[in-house]
C-alpha cells in the first residue's frame, strides 16, 4: 500500500525536513524512472527505503502520462517526418490499383459481350477499389488544401500527424485490394434464361393458381401443362405473370412466347420461334412447313427451353412444329392457355390447371378499383349497390373490368338501374355465350349512343390479335356512314371517331396496343361483337372470316349478308354467283387472290366500302366496278395494279380513295381524278424504301395534283412527290396546303426549296406527317440534267434564321423525319406542340435542333415522343436548356461525336422514358447535369447493336 505524501511527513514526524525535500525527491526520481524503464520492482525494494519507494510511485504519477505523449510524439514525429513519402508511396500504389481495375474490367466487359456473367467477388472488387480510388483522391485534394493554406512550421504539426497517420493505413488497404485482384476467371456463362418481360398490369386474385402452377413447373415429371378457363378469366394474364416473375429465376437456355389465336396456322407459330431463336435466314426463306420444322428440332433439341403457347383453340402437334417433345432427359417444358378441357387431354397435357374465376373479397377488390373510390364515395348507397354489381359478375374478371369501367362517374339512379338490370342475366356460368357474352352485352348496351354500337361491331371484321390502325378504323367507319351526321367535314367526323374510340377503351370494349396509334379488340369480345352483330348468332350478317375459303360458306346466305371480311393467304378465288344486294362493306385482304367476278360488283348495288388491299397478284380491276355508283371508299393500297380504269369516273359518290404502296408508275387516265366530284380524301404513298422516279419528260405526279386541285370537296391529301415541277404546284396552291395531311418529298436536288416549304408551314393547317430526303444518289444523275433547280426561279429562298418563327402560328405537325437536308438548326419547331416523332439522318450542316434564343418558348416538345438521331457530324445539341419530356418513350442516337450533352434532369421524361439507344462511345462521353441525373438514366441504356437502313 502507498502513502501520500502528507502521510509519509506525518510518519516521520517532520524529521530530516532538508533531507526530504532536498535529496528525497532526486532519489524518488530515479527511483520512479527505475520502474518505469526496467519494471524490476524487487531490485528497486531491496535498494531504497519504503519512504522513497512510495515517494517514486507518486512520482511515476506524473511522469508516466508525460512519457507517453513524448512516445506519441515522437510516433507523430516519425509520421510527419515520411509524410511526403509516403504520399508519393500512396499515389504509385493507387495508380497500379487503377491500372489493375482497367485490367480486370475490360475483362469483364469482354465476358459480358459474350452474355457471361461477373462473379460476385470480382463484382464486389471493382465495387470496392472504386471506393477505394474516392478516398484517395479525397486525401489527395485535402492534402493540396492544406499545403496550400499553411506551411508545416505554422501551425499544421497536428494536421500533417494526422494525416500522415491516414495515409499510412490507405497504403496498406490499397495494397490488400491489389493482393486480391489477380482473377483467374471474371465471369461464368448465364445460368438464367433471357426472359422477354411482357407488360402486364397490376393482378389481383391469381397468388393460389400462381403457386400450383409454379409447383406443377418444378416437378420433373410434368412436362407439358395446360391452363383452361374461360374466356377473360386471366389465363393469359397468369401465363405473363408467370413469365415475367417465375421463369427469370429458373435456369434454361431460352424462353420462347407465342400467341396461337383461334385457328392455328402452323407457319406462323414456326416464324414466332425461328424469330425468337435468331434462326439464319439461309436456314429459313423459301423452306416448307416440314423443313422448317426440321431446323427448329435440331436448333432446340440441344437445348433446356420453355415454350409459352397463348390461346390455343385446337391441338397443335408438337413434333410438326418442330419442338421436341419435353421429358425428364431435357428438362424442357411447354405451357399452353386454352379455352377448352378438351384440348388440354388433345394436347396430352401431364398437368392441367383449371383457372378459377376470383373470390368475392378478391373480385370486389378488382371491381372497386376499376370503379375508382371518388364514385364509391359519391353516395352512401353506391357502395351497397356496388357490391350487387359485382356480385352479379361472378368473379370474371372481364366482366368485372367491363362493367366497373362502366360504371365509372355514373350517377346515383345509374346504378340503380344497373342493379336491377343485372338480376335478369344468370348468376352462374356454364357457358361463353350464356353467360359471357350477356355479360359483355351490358357493356355494350350501356354505350351512350346507337352510333357507339355500330362502331363497336364493326370493328368485329378485323382477325383476331389483329392491331388496328385508328385512322384506317375511322376511316371505314365514315364510308360505311357511321359518322353521317358530320356531313362532308372529314376532320370533324375524325374527331368524332377518336371520342368514340376513347370510349370503348373507357369501358374495356377494345384495348391500346403496343403499337403507336393502334388499338385491339380482345377475342372475346370479338366474338361477342359478332355474336350481338349476327342477332345473337340467328343470321349472317356479318360475313367474317380470316383463315377460310368463302367456299365454306352457302352462297345462298349472301343476300342478308351486309358486311363481308375475308383475310389470310388461305383463300384463292372467289366462286360462284352470290346475291350481294345488301352488301355494304366487303374487305378482301391480303389474299392469294388474282382478280374479282364481275358477277360480284354487278349485284352489290348498296355497297359503300370496298376494301382489297393488300391483295399482291391483283394487277387489274374489272370496269363493272363503274357500277358500284353508291361506293363512297375504295382501298387499292398494296395491289399490283397498274392502271386504274376510266369507269371509275362514274364513282361520283367516292369519298376516299387509297392508292399506297403500289408502284410509282401507276397509270391515271387523264380527267379521271378530276371527274370524282364528291372526292375527300386521296392518300398515294409508296413504300418507306421505294425510290422510282416518273418519267420527267411529262410528270404524271405534276398532272395529278393539278387535277387533285380541281375538286371542290377536297380536305385530305397524301402523298409523295419526287419532281421540282410538282413542288412548284403545291408551293404555288393554298387549297393544295390547306388539304396536305401526309407529304413526302424525295429530291435530288441539293437546292431544294425546303426553306419554302417550312415558311409555308402555316398555311398547312392540316399537315401531320412530313417527310423528306434530299438524296445525292448517283441514280439521279440523269435527273438534274434533265431538270435543274433554276426552273424554280419564281420561288424566293429564305435564310432559316430569319422568317420561319417570326409569326406565331401553331403547327399541327405530328411527325416529322428529315434526311439530308442543309439546315443548321430546326427552330421552328418550337412551333410544333404536338411533335411525337422525330427523325434527323444525315443531316451534316445541323448543329442544334433547338437554338438557345428559342428556348423561352413554351411546350417545346412537350408531347414529343421519339427521337432517332443519325450521322450528324455537326449536331451539338438537341437544346441547351434542360426539357421535361413529360411524354418521351425512346431516344436513338447513332453518329453523332459532337452530341455529348442531352436536355435532360433527373426530372426529365421521369416517367415516360423506356430506353436510351446509343453506341457505347457516344455514352460514355455524354455529360450529366449531377450524379442523380446520370444514375437515374443509367438504368435506361441500351447499347445500340443493329445497323438500321436510312431511306
Amino acid at each position: 500500500m502507498r502513502l501520500s505524501f502528507l502521510e509519509i511527513l506525518e510518519h516521520n514526524d517532520g524529521a530530516h525536513y532538508n533531507d526530504i525535500v532536498f535529496c528525497f525527491p532526486l532519489r524518488a526520481i530515479v527511483i520512479s524512472v527505475g520502474l518505469l524503464a526496467c519494471h524490476k520492482t524487487l531490485y528497486v525494494l531491496c535498494h531504497f527505503s519504503f519512504l522513497e519507494f512510495n515517494l517514486a510511485m507518486i512520482v511515476m504519477d506524473f511522469i508516466s502520462p508525460v512519457l507517453e505523449i513524448i512516445i506519441r510524439l515522437w510516433d507523430c514525429c516519425a509520421f510527419v517526418r515520411d509524410y511526403e513519402e509516403n504520399l508519393s508511396c500512396l499515389r504509385d500504389v493507387a495508380s497500379d490499383l487503377q491500372a489493375l481495375w482497367v485490367d480486370v474490367s475490360v475483362k469483364v466487359q469482354l465476358a459480358e459481350a459474350r452474355h457471361q456473367r461477373r462473379l460476385n467477388e470480382v463484382n464486389d472488387w471493382l465495387e470496392k477499389v472504386e471506393a477505394m480510388q474516392r478516398e484517395v483522391q479525397a486525401i489527395q485534394e485535402k492534402v493540396a488544401h492544406v499545403q496550400e493554406t499553411r506551411s508545416r512550421c505554422s501551425g499544421n504539426f497536428p494536421t500533417s500527424c494526422r494525416m500522415g497517420r491516414i495515409v499510412t493505413r490507405k497504403i496498406g488497404e490499397v495494397g490488400q485490394l491489389i493482393d486480391k485482384g489477380h482473377f483467374d476467371v471474371v465471369a461464368q456463362e448465364m445460368p438464367h434464361a433471357l426472359v422477354d418481360e411482357i407488360p402486364l398490369e397490376v393482378t389481383i386474385g391469381l397468388e393460389s393458381t400462381f403457386d400450383e402452377l409454379g409447383a406443377c413447373f418444378d416437378d420433373n415429371h410434368v412436362g407439358v401443362i395446360g391452363l383452361f378457363g374461360m374466356g377473360g378469366v386471366g389465363k393469359t394474364t397468369l401465363l405473363k405473370k408467370f413469365n415475367n416473375e417465375f421463369l427469370p429465376t429458373k435456369f434454361y437456355d431460352v424462353v420462347i412466347w407465342v400467341v396461337v389465336s383461334k385457328e392455328a396456322d402452323v407457319g406462323s407459330v414456326q416464324q414466332s420461334i425461328g424469330n425468337k431463336l435468331n434462326v439464319p435466314v439461309g436456314k429459313w426463306d423459301g423452306k416448307t412447313i416440314d423443313e422448317r420444322a426440321i431446323v427448329l428440332y435440331n436448333f432446340l433439341k440441344r437445348k433446356k427451353f420453355v415454350l409459352l403457347l397463348d390461346d390455343l383453340w385446337e391441338r397443335i402437334n408438337l413434333l410438326k412444329l418442330g419442338i421436341p417433345l419435353p421429358d425428364m432427359e431435357n428438362g424442357s417444358k411447354v405451357i399452353f392457355t386454352t379455352r377448352s378441357m378438351e384440348v388440354c387431354r388433345n394436347m396430352e397435357a401431364n398437368r392441367c390447371i383449371k383457372v378459377e374465376c376470383l373470390a368475392p373479397k378478391e373480385a370486389f377488390e378488382l371491381f372497386r378499383e376499376k370503379v375508382g373510390e371518388e364514385t364509391l364515395n359519391s353516395h352512401p348507397e353506391i357502395f351497397h349497390l356496388a357490391q350487387i354489381v359485382a356480385k352479379e359478375c361472378e368473379g370474371l374478371p372481364l366482366a368485372l373490368i367491363t362493367v366497373g369501367r362502366s360504371m365509372a362517374r355514373k350517377t346515383l339512379p345509374e346504378w340503380k338501374r344497373a342493379a336491377r338490370t343485372l338480376k335478369i342475366y344468370p348468376s352462374r356460368f356454364s357457358g361463353m355465350v350464356d353467360y359471357v357474352y350477356c355479360l359483355l352485352e351490358f357493356s355494350y348496351d350501356s354505350l351512350p349512343s346507337a352510333i357507339h354500337k355500330s362502331c363497336f361491331l364493326y370493328c368485329s371484321i378485323f382477325p383476331e390479335d389483329y392491331d388496328i390502325r385508328k385512322d384506317e378504323l375511322i376511316q371505314l367507319w365514315i364510308g360505311q356512314g357511321l359518322l353521317a351526321e358530320f356531313g362532308d367535314d372529314v376532320y370533324e367526323a375524325r374527331n368524332q371517331g377518336e371520342e368514340i374510340i376513347a370510349s370503348l377503351k373507357f369501358a374495356c370494349l377494345l384495348e391500346d396496343s403496343e403499337r403507336q396509334n393502334r388499338i385491339k379488340m380482345h377475342d372475346v369480345i370479338r366474338d361477342m361483337a359478332l355474336w350481338l352483330a349476327c342477332d345473337q348468332g340467328s343470321n349472317t350478317r356479318f360475313l367474317v372470316k380470316d383463315s377460310s375459303s368463302i367456299e365454306a360458306y352457302n352462297p345462298a346466305k349472301w343476300k342478308e349478308v351486309e358486311i363481308v371480311s375475308l383475310w389470310r393467304h388461305s383463300i384463292q378465288n372467289l366462286s360462284g354467283k352470290p346475291d350481294c344486294s345488301s352488301l355494304l362493306t366487303m374487305l378482301v385482304r391480303n389474299t392469294e387472290l388474282t382478280n374479282f367476278p364481275d358477277e360480284i360488283f354487278l349485284t352489290a348495288n348498296h355497297l359503300r366500302v370496298l376494301d382489297i388491299s393488300g391483295n399482291k397478284r391483283v394487277k387489274k380491276l374489272p370496269s363493272s366496278i363503274g357500277k358500284l355508283v353508291n361506293l363512297q371508299h375504295l382501298d387499292l393500297s398494296g395491289t399490283d395494279i397498274q392502271e386504274l380504269p376510266r369507269e371509275l369516273q362514274n364513282l361520283k359518290k367516292l369519298r376516299c380513295l387509297l392508292l399506297n404502296y403500289i408502284c410509282n408508275r401507276l397509270v391515271f387516265p387523264r380527267s379521271l381524278i378530276s371527274s370524282l366530284l364528291s372526292l375527300q380524301v386521296f392518300s398515294k404513298l409508296p413504300w418507306e424504301d421505294q425510290f422510282i422516279l416518273p418519267d420527267l419528260g411529262e410528270p404524271e405526279e405534276t398532272v395529278l395534283l393539278q387535277e387533285l386541285e380541281c375538286l371542290e370537296c377536297l380536305q385530305d391529301v397524301s402523298i409523295a412527290l419526287f419532281c421540282f415541277s410538282s413542288m412548284q404546284v403545291l408551293l404555288n396552291s393554298p387549297k393544295l396546303q390547306r388539304c396536305i395531311r401526309h407529304l413526302r418529298v424525295i429530291s435530288p436536288f441539293n437546292s431544294m426549296p425546303h426553306v419554302v416549304l417550312f415558311s409555308l408551314l402555316r398555311n398547312m393547317q392540316h399537315l401531320e406527317v412530313l417527310s423528306m430526303s434530299i438524296s445525292s444518289s448517283p441514280r439521279l444523275d440523269h435527273v438534274r440534267k434533265k431538270e435543274s433547280p433554276s426552273q424554280g426561279s419564281m420561288i424566293e429562298f429564305i435564310p432559316m434564321s430569319s422568317k420561319l418563327t417570326e409569326h406565331g402560328y401553331i403547327v399541327a405537325l405530328r411527325e416529322l423525319s428529315l434526311e439530308g437536308c442543309g439546315m443548321s438548326n430546326l427552330n421552328w419547331l418550337t412551333l410544333a406542340p404536338s411533335l411525337q416523332l422525330l427523325k434527323i439522318y444525315n443531316c451534316s450542316y445541323l448543329e442544334e435542333v433547338i437554338g438557345e434564343e428559342f428556348e423561352h418558348a413554351e411546350n417545346v416538345f412537350s408531347s414529343l415522343e421519339i427521337v432517332d438521331l443519325d450521322s450528324l457530324p455537326k449536331l451539338r445539341s438537341i437544346c441547351s436548356k434542360v426539357l421535361q419530356f413529360p411524354c418521351l418513350k425512346e431516344i436513338c442516337v447513332a453518329d453523332c461525336p459532337r452530341l455529348i450533352k442531352l436536355p435532360f434532369d433527373s426530372n426529365s421524361a421521369k416517367n415516360s422514358l423506356e430506353h436510351i439507344n446509343g453506341q457505347k462511345k457516344w455514352w460514355r462521353k455524354l455529360q450529366w447535369e449531377d450524379e442523380a441525373t446520370r444514375d437515374h438514366f443509367g438504368s435506361k441504356y441500351v447499347p445500340l447493336r443493329k445497323i438500321r437502313q436510312i431511306h
